[in-house]
Protein backbone atom coordinates (compact mmCIF):
# COMPACT_ATOMS: atom_id res chain seq x y z
CA UNK A 1 0.00 0.00 0.00
CA UNK A 2 2.84 2.42 0.68
CA UNK A 3 3.90 2.23 -2.96
CA UNK A 4 0.30 2.86 -4.02
CA UNK A 5 0.44 6.17 -2.13
CA UNK A 6 3.66 7.04 -3.94
CA UNK A 7 2.08 6.41 -7.33
CA UNK A 8 -0.93 8.54 -6.34
CA UNK A 9 1.41 11.31 -5.24
CA UNK A 10 3.18 11.27 -8.59
CA UNK A 11 -0.14 11.17 -10.43
CA UNK A 12 -1.43 14.14 -8.46
CA UNK A 13 1.58 16.14 -9.60
CA UNK A 14 1.21 15.12 -13.25
CA UNK A 15 -2.54 15.70 -13.46
CA UNK A 16 -2.10 19.47 -13.65
CA UNK A 17 0.25 19.23 -16.64
CA UNK A 18 -1.84 17.51 -19.25
CA UNK A 19 -4.96 17.63 -21.29
CA UNK A 20 -6.74 14.77 -23.01
CA UNK A 21 -4.33 12.46 -24.82
CA UNK A 22 -1.25 14.47 -23.85
CA UNK A 23 1.84 12.58 -22.66
CA UNK A 24 1.29 13.89 -19.13
CA UNK A 25 -2.34 12.71 -19.12
CA UNK A 26 -1.31 9.27 -20.31
CA UNK A 27 1.45 9.12 -17.70
CA UNK A 28 -1.02 10.17 -14.99
CA UNK A 29 -3.38 7.38 -16.00
CA UNK A 30 -0.55 4.85 -15.97
CA UNK A 31 0.47 5.96 -12.47
CA UNK A 32 -3.12 5.54 -11.33
CA UNK A 33 -3.31 2.06 -12.85
CA UNK A 34 -0.26 1.11 -10.81
CA UNK A 35 -1.75 2.64 -7.66
CA UNK A 36 -5.04 0.78 -8.09
CA UNK A 37 -3.19 -2.47 -8.79
CA UNK A 38 -1.50 -2.12 -5.39
CA UNK A 39 -4.50 -0.75 -3.49
CA UNK A 40 -7.91 -0.91 -5.14
CA UNK A 41 -9.39 0.97 -2.17
CA UNK A 42 -7.27 4.10 -2.40
CA UNK A 43 -9.51 7.10 -1.80
CA UNK A 44 -6.75 9.41 -2.98
CA UNK A 45 -6.44 7.51 -6.26
CA UNK A 46 -10.17 7.81 -6.86
CA UNK A 47 -9.99 11.54 -6.12
CA UNK A 48 -7.21 12.04 -8.68
CA UNK A 49 -9.15 9.91 -11.15
CA UNK A 50 -12.16 12.17 -10.62
CA UNK A 51 -10.07 15.25 -11.32
CA UNK A 52 -8.75 13.71 -14.56
CA UNK A 53 -12.24 12.77 -15.66
CA UNK A 54 -13.43 16.33 -15.08
CA UNK A 55 -10.59 18.34 -16.56
CA UNK A 56 -9.00 16.02 -19.11
CA UNK A 57 -11.99 14.15 -20.49
CA UNK A 58 -15.15 16.02 -19.47
CA UNK A 59 -16.47 12.62 -18.39
CA UNK A 60 -19.14 13.94 -16.03
CA UNK A 61 -20.64 10.60 -15.05
CA UNK A 62 -17.23 9.02 -14.47
CA UNK A 63 -15.96 12.03 -12.53
CA UNK A 64 -18.87 12.04 -10.12
CA UNK A 65 -18.60 8.27 -9.65
CA UNK A 66 -14.84 8.44 -8.92
CA UNK A 67 -15.22 11.30 -6.46
CA UNK A 68 -18.09 9.61 -4.66
CA UNK A 69 -16.04 6.40 -4.49
CA UNK A 70 -13.23 8.40 -2.89
CA UNK A 71 -15.62 9.77 -0.29
CA UNK A 72 -17.17 6.37 0.37
CA UNK A 73 -13.68 5.12 1.20
CA UNK A 74 -12.63 8.23 3.14
CA UNK A 75 -15.33 10.73 4.09
CA UNK A 76 -12.61 13.17 5.20
CA UNK A 77 -10.78 13.31 1.86
CA UNK A 78 -10.37 17.06 1.37
CA UNK A 79 -9.39 16.84 -2.29
CA UNK A 80 -12.43 14.70 -3.14
CA UNK A 81 -14.75 17.19 -1.43
CA UNK A 82 -13.04 20.13 -3.16
CA UNK A 83 -13.12 18.59 -6.64
CA UNK A 84 -16.68 17.36 -6.15
CA UNK A 85 -17.61 20.97 -5.29
CA UNK A 86 -15.92 22.13 -8.51
CA UNK A 87 -17.73 19.39 -10.43
CA UNK A 88 -21.08 20.45 -8.97
CA UNK A 89 -20.42 24.09 -9.80
CA UNK A 90 -19.61 23.18 -13.42
CA UNK A 91 -22.88 21.26 -13.51
CA UNK A 92 -24.67 24.29 -11.99
CA UNK A 93 -25.63 22.25 -8.96
CA UNK A 94 -24.75 25.17 -6.73
CA UNK A 95 -26.35 24.08 -3.45
CA UNK A 96 -24.43 20.80 -3.60
CA UNK A 97 -21.26 22.67 -4.61
CA UNK A 98 -21.57 24.97 -1.61
CA UNK A 99 -22.09 22.04 0.75
CA UNK A 100 -19.05 20.16 -0.57
CA UNK A 101 -16.81 23.23 -0.48
CA UNK A 102 -17.92 24.01 3.06
CA UNK A 103 -17.03 20.46 4.09
CA UNK A 104 -13.62 20.76 2.42
CA UNK A 105 -12.98 24.06 4.22
CA UNK A 106 -14.01 22.60 7.59
CA UNK A 107 -11.69 19.63 7.12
Amino acid sequence: QSFARAYVGLASQKMFQGVKNSPAAKETEELLRKAFALDENSADAYAVQGFIRIFHYRDWTGAEKSLKNALALDANNINAHHWLAVFYSIQRRLDEAKTEMQTALEL
